[in-house]
């Protein structure tokens, strides 16, 4: 087939091939496609099921299926899907040549009349604005009805596709450091620098009635000041993100960006915890820095604006990260620690606790670089708290992974390397040994030790307690001389 293409002046590279659908999208997660071709009969997930996962996680995949069965139900399915064509087996030579020629010509058509790189964008003639787009909440029993973010992120650029194919010089742009595939950054061209700003606030308006109106999800907007000459990649995306992030004292809206220019840090902005920051790396004590920077973003939100508050942060993790090149340069080089993402994560937050997180979550994964021995404890200390803490809830790796921000395969790996057991080994010494102190208190009931313990059936604390003891629960109270009945 490759040979056809070549031959018929058609272009293409095969970027990876998989025998069944399972394993394409494993590959698809690893590699860039713009176009995925799938047989319909494969083992384990058949090619229909592929085609919904894979639409659904990269919705501008353009997709074929082939198949041996003439079967219009299958058509239909496909179509359905979003399957950009559906080829018969035995698949002929010029029929394969000439579906390749017109999914590569309607490809090069949508980029080039909708999506725009910051260099293409950045040289055009008249007045241009940025503008960032993103649902406010997707943590909401309405969000979850559609499934997944990629589900949403997919009817959101279906919806702005749409709305781009009827407004003149607005385009998507390319931009690298967006953390959720909600994320979406547009590029208008107007005749002036009002009608831009005019032009962006109508376009926001409708894509906003649409989302609100037929999605009943809410959403904000933030738009760059607009601009002439070229500038620096960074100033307009800053600017719109800037503004976007009024949304957070504000809620749901249409931002422009202050008309003045950037301001620097706020006379509000704190000195002394710079010092203290510095002092307690001095003495590696990690969980102090991460306290103290917590404790400014938290401050900073309650009275600075959230533009102030990220300029802020930024600055501090700007002092970390050259702290740490001192520190473990080796580290830092190889892994190549950015702070563009971070401040990337900071900018899109949809909340105070969204960017709180984002902080905690910047702080714990790069000590675990810095120091991974000293993290690691770190990370077990909390781990083992929340246990000892919520013993009688239902406890699980994925919890213990929230609060820690690890995964659960890290953490059953870190359990079994600082504890050599399991993480449910562990869990359930914990437990009986709890249970040991708790039976040797009169006048509590055996089922009241099993609640407090986390088990819903108290014979199955009773068999537990005696695997690990060799008593049952009634035998270990008469040998404490204990003599309350159950």
């Amino acid at each position: 087939m490759l040979q056809d293409c070549e031959q018929a002046g058609i272009r293409i590279e095969v970027v990876g091939s998989a025998a069944d659908g399972k394993s394409a999208l494993n590959l698809l997660n690893n590699c860039e496609a713009d176009l995925l071709i799938t047989d319909v009969r494969m083992p384990g997930m058949d090619g229909l099921q592929l085609l919904e996962k894979a639409r659904m996680r990269y919705p501008d995949m353009q997709t074929v299926i082939l198949s041996g069965y003439d079967d219009f139900a299958y058509v239909q399915q496909a179509l359905r899907l979003g399957a950009a064509d559906y080829l018969l087996k035995p698949i002929q030579k010029q029929e394969f040549t000439a579906m390749l020629s017109r999914l590569l010509e309607l490809r090069t058509k949508e980029k080039k009349e909708t999506f725009l790189g910051w260099p293409e964008f950045n040289v055009l003639d008249g007045f241009k604005a940025v503008i960032a787009a993103d649902p406010d909440n997707l943590d909401n029993a309405r969000a979850r009805e559609f499934g997944d973010e990629q589900t949403v992120a997919w009817i959101l650029r279906k919806a702005s596709m749409e709305l781009l194919e009827e407004t003149e010089g607005v385009y998507f742009l390319g931009e690298q450091n967006k953390p959720d595939p909600c994320n979406i950054l547009y590029g208008l061209i107007a005749s002036s620098s009002e009608a831009a700003s005019q032009q962006a606030r109508r376009f926001a308006d409708r894509l906003s009635a649409f989302w609100t109106g037929k999605m009943r999800l809410p959403i904000s907007f933030g738009i760059s000041r607009p601009f002439l000459k070229e500038q620096a990649e960074g100033t307009p995306y800053r600017e719109a993100l800037t503004a976007l992030l009024a949304r957070l004292p504000h809620g749901s809206g249409v931002y422009f960006a202050d008309p003045g220019p950037n301001a620097a840090l706020s006379s509000r902005t704190e000195s002394d915890p710079l010092q203290q920051i510095r002092a307690s790396l001095d003495v590696r004590d990690y969980d102090r820095v991460s306290d103290t920077v917590l404790g400014i973003a938290r401050r900073g939100m309650e009275t600075m604006s959230p533009a102030e508050t990220v300029q802020t942060l930024e600055k501090i993790i700007f002092t970390l990260h050259h702290w740490a090149l001192a520190a473990a340069p080796g580290r830092i080089q190889a892994n190549g620690h950015q702070t563009a993402d971070f401040a990337a994560r900071l900018l899109w937050s949809r909340s105070t606790g969204d960017l709180l997180q984002a902080v905690e979550q910047w702080m714990h994964d790069f000590f675990l670089l810095i120091d991974p021995d000293q993290q690691e404890g770190q990370i077990m200390s909390r781990a083992k708290k929340y246990i000892r803490d919520h013993l009688q809830e239902p406890i699980t790796l994925e919890q213990l992974g929230k609060i820690t921000f690890t995964s659960k395969s890290y953490l059953s790996r870190l359990f079994r390397k600082r504890t050599g057991q399991t993480f449910i080994e562990y869990l359930t010494d914990i437990r009986m040994e709890k249970a040991k102190k708790l039976l040797a208190e009169p006048g509590i009931k055996i089922y009241e030790v099993a609640e407090q313990l986390g088990y819903q059936d108290w014979k199955h604390f009773s068999r537990t307690f005696k695997d690990r003891t060799g008593y049952g629960p009634a035998e270990y109270r008469s040998k404490l001389q204990i003599n309350d009945s159950e």
